[in-house]
């Protein structure tokens, strides 16, 4: 909006200056808040809580943030429209100069004059006829000395950007150099997604430096060989007492250990192998009535000083067991994969069990935690990805006049979300929770930079420019805040890499991935595809003598809705 306000005629009155800077702004913004809370409700269907809550927050937000832009901060642009017009301090609000505004007509200009031409003034234009072409220049250096004053410069960096930068896109060269160093962009990205990296290492949900942080990295470096115990749990009562009962139960103890990352049969601990010893040394037998193998288990068993470590895995209802566990002791767990193996490999076995003996069985270990995450992180992330590209192709095809550049708009998008997840790995980013949350933030922020420049070239559409000129203005308008946008976000969460937290460097790095691959899109890769396109497309040019005109010598930028009046 402050690009937009930029453009606007300082001759104008404030009330005609926002009504133009609305005209230009105000769509744009609205294609991107739109895209950016479908994908943070998009987001919110993860089947991990903590993503879910993360999602809903930040779309809530972001529909607030584009309320109070196009209300409470156009009601400040107002304000300070004002203060503008009367050149008051923008610290202290006092006038700079005393000025007597002008009242009338001769204040408030109705026809906006064009801007001063970069070729020398006594260049004249072709027209039909010298004599007008002579009252025109006279009106126009009238209304040029009425508003030398009030007249805006170009910053230097708008300038670079239509006069200079813009003019790459129209060298075949340049647009073949491009061609390459995005192939080279998208293959790296392509080849290192195929090698990311899953899950959370435990000792980075800690901070460094703290011995929570130090135990957690020195049992993984040390203890990697034995991993966390798996609790195998029957939740409801079961004969235990009864001799073929217990069979069954010793082969299925048996059978799970035919994992390769658990320790053999000796390394469980199961209460009932030490208790049908005790059983057999005392009485000769393991099969005993329910209420002596009950009570001898409870009163006699558990109160010997080796045995009273199975007292917490045992739960008793007067003379009634009603639920158990037995422990299982990993190994070998070198990666995310054999976690998830594991997992898998232990509660497929105990669900055809719990049928076999009727009764229920779980599987647990406090690792499940992250494990589970382990399971659904690719195909949530591939889920949540696929449908905000698609919700996003449908936004920026019904938005924009141009179906073609919608489509290019959602390529774009697609494609740096390629690039943040291949470079998130090579900068040793693996994907977890904490790295998806910031992927879904990339899903938004990713189209903001690509929707603006996208459809500031096709506002230029009804003005009647080749796909250069066009570029030109696009450029001219939003060049310079998308470098302003990224680099200041960029430098605001620099010291974040600093960080002794694992998350706060994780946001940073995906973050600065995504705003540097933002402006590299929005700057680089799309205006030369947009060009290219365009030429193919055959977009109706102008003539060559309109065309040999400075790009801010051809008229007011019209505004938004001269392309869908061009299209009528």
């Amino acid at each position: 909006m402050i690009s937009a306000w930029r453009l606007t005629n300082p001759s104008q009155s404030v009330k005609e200056r926002m009504a133009t800077t609305y005209e230009e702004a105000a769509v744009s913004i609205t294609i991107t808040s739109l895209t950016d809370i479908l994908a943070f409700c998009i987001g919110s269907i993860s089947p991990i809580p903590a993503i879910q809550i993360f999602c809903l927050y930040t779309g809530v937000a972001v529909f607030f943030a584009y309320v109070y832009q196009i209300t409470y901060f156009g009601a400040w642009m107002v304000l300070f429209g004002h203060m503008e017009a009367y050149n008051c301090s923008g610290t202290t609000c006092v006038p700079l100069q005393r000025i007597q505004p002008m009242k009338g007509p001769a204040f408030v200009v109705k026809h906006t004059p064009p801007p001063p031409t970069l070729e020398s003034a006594g260049t004249s234009r072709r027209s039909n006829s010298s004599n007008t072409t002579d009252s025109n220049d006279n009106v126009n250096n009238s209304n040029n000395i009425k508003t030398k004053n009030l007249r805006q410069r170009n910053h230097a960096v708008m300038v670079f950007f239509r006069d200079y930068y813009s003019q790459l896109f129209s060298n075949k060269f340049c647009l073949c150099g491009i061609m390459v160093l995005y192939i080279f962009y998208i293959t790296i990205a392509a080849f290192f997604c195929s090698r990311i990296t899953l899950g959370l290492q435990k000792a980075n949900i800690a901070k460094e430096g703290t011995m929570t942080h130090d135990y957690l990295t020195l049992f993984a470096e040390y203890f990697a060989e034995t991993g966390p115990s798996v609790s195998i749990i029957i939740t409801e009562p079961y004969p235990y007492w009864n001799s073929s009962n217990q069979e069954v139960l010793e082969t299925m103890v048996a059978g799970i250990h035919d994992n390769e990352n658990l320790k053999p049969r000796d390394y469980t601990d199961f209460w009932l192998d030490d208790y049908k010893n005790y059983l057999m040394n005392m009485n000769g037998t393991t099969e005993m009535p329910q209420e002596d193998f009950v009570s001898t288990l409870r009163d006699i068993f558990l109160k010997i000083p080796h045995y009273e470590k199975y007292t917490l895995d045992i739960n008793f209802d007067g003379n009634e067991i009603t639920s158990t566990r037995f422990l299982l002791v990993t190994s070998n767990i070198t990666s995310t994969m054999d976690d998830e193996r594991t997992m898998l490999s232990v509660r497929r076995f105990v669900d055809e069990y719990s049928e076999i003996i009727g009764v229920p069985i779980i599987a647990y270990s406090t690792q499940y935690v992250f494990v589970e995450q382990y399971v659904v992180i690719i195909p949530t992330t591939i889920q949540t990805l696929s449908i905000a590209v698609a919700c996003m192709l449908v936004v920026s095809v019904v938005m924009m006049p141009k179906i073609a550049v919608g489509i290019l708009v959602t390529i774009s998008v697609a494609s740096i979300l390629v690039g943040v997840i291949g470079y998130m790995t090579l900068w040793q980013v693996s994907l977890e929770s904490v790295s998806m949350f910031n992927l879904v933030l990339c899903i938004g922020f990713s189209v903001d930079f690509s929707a603006h420049v996208a459809y500031a070239f096709v506002m230029s559409e009804g003005a009647k420019l080749n796909a250069t000129e066009k570029l030109s203005r696009a450029l001219y308008l939003l060049g310079y805040p998308i470098l302003q946008s990224g680099w200041s976000t960029i430098i605001g969460i620099f010291l974040l890499f600093f960080s002794a937290s694992y998350i706060f460097r994780t946001f940073a790095k995906i973050m600065t991935l995504v705003m540097a691959l933002g402006m590299l899109h929005g700057l680089v890769f799309l205006p030369a595809a947009m060009t290219t396109f365009a030429k193919i497309f055959q977009v109706p040019s102008v003539k060559r003598e309109e065309a040999r005109r400075p790009i801010r010598d051809q008229g007011h930028w019209k505004s938004i809705i001269q392309p869908f009046r061009s299209i009528e």
